[in-house]
């Protein structure tokens, strides 16, 4: 692990308290109550002295935990009476345990400092806010604009963008570069010109080796909040809505507009000019072809709708 944990028990406590969460100490060891948490592992790599998570709340649930060696475990507040859990563990017991340890980790862990010398190339017209972290050989345009906080990776590429504050850019990403457009002439193909821009929120997350083109004309936009995950395409004229996610080898064709809070699955290839609306979840290798609209899911080539779940992490 990269950064070090080092939270004593009556932070932990105090922690708890703050969000409501029931702790239940561990009755066979006393590591638990004496000795502080240092490390945060996957359940089935954590030792006593770590802390990790079990999401589920079903018989699989119950399989982690019994082989987990973690001495210190979020999990579903509905386990909290489950007499299968081992007694050699404390147990923090929370509606969801993902989120809580996320919580955890946000308050506790400390990042190693960096040691390496930044190297990059920024247009002497681009404009960098307050506090940007820029990554080595990334290269920044003439028009472009960083908020404040945001963070680029190594190997970028941004051009004819707006990136708005506190977000965070993978490396090797590319955005601002022309999409894909051509019209026919006679014996020759013509590359229609892209004259737009790329318009980033606040608090977005791209990850590394995405692409988001530049508009043809006016502009290409990424709200709010939005998460977009590793090995994206997201084609010219693209609008998405706040806080909806989009998931690794996804391709959003041009034109294609997205609600607010929806989930684009692994895998998913949407065709240009459609629409996809709020609250929707298009399902893993999903192939879009029609409108979408709020509070739908759909699954399947060509995508159909199908009984939406409620449940958080299924």
């Amino acid at each position: 692990m990269i950064g070090s944990l080092n939270v004593k028990i009556h932070d932990l406590l105090s922690f708890c308290n703050e969000h409501s969460f029931t702790v239940r100490f561990a009755k066979e060891t006393p590591y638990a109550v004496s000795n502080n948490i240092t490390g945060v592992e996957p359940i089935d790599k954590a030792s006593q002295s770590d802390i990790s998570f079990c999401r589920f709340d079903d018989e699989r649930a119950l399989k982690w935990i019994e082989k987990s060696e973690a001495g210190f475990l979020f999990i579903p507040s509905s386990l909290v009476d489950e007499k299968k859990i081992k007694s050699t563990t404390t147990y923090i017991c929370a509606p969801y345990p993902r989120l809580a340890l996320l919580k955890f980790i946000d308050l506790f862990w400390e990042e190693d400092a960096e040691t390496v010398q930044q190297q990059f190339d920024i247009h002497p017209r681009a404009k960098i806010g307050r506090g940007v972290k820029i990554g080595r050989n990334t290269v920044i345009g003439p028009n472009v604009e960083i908020g404040d906080f945001s963070i680029i990776g190594n190997n970028a590429t941004i051009n004819h963008a707006i990136i708005g504050t506190n977000c965070e850019i993978g490396s090797c990403v590319t955005i601002g570069g022309s999409g894909f457009g051509f019209e026919d002439e006679e014996d020759n193909i013509l590359n229609f010109p892209h004259l737009g821009d790329v318009i980033i929120g606040n608090n977005v997350r791209i990850g590394s080796s995405t692409c988001i083109d530049r508009a043809s004309l006016g502009s290409t936009i990424i709200e709010d909040k939005v998460k977009i995950d590793n090995l994206v395409h997201i084609a010219h004229n693209v609008s998405i809505g706040q806080g909806t996610k989009v998931i690794a080898m996804s391709i959003i064709g041009g034109s294609t507009k997205i609600g607010t809070n929806s989930w684009i699955a692994p895998g998913v290839s949407m065709r240009d000019w459609i629409n996809i609306g709020s609250n929707s979840l298009v399902g893993l290798g999903a192939v879009v072809t029609k409108d979408v609209g709020d509070d739908v899911a759909v699954v399947g080539n060509p995508a159909k709708p199908i009984q939406k779940t409620k449940n958080r992490y299924r």
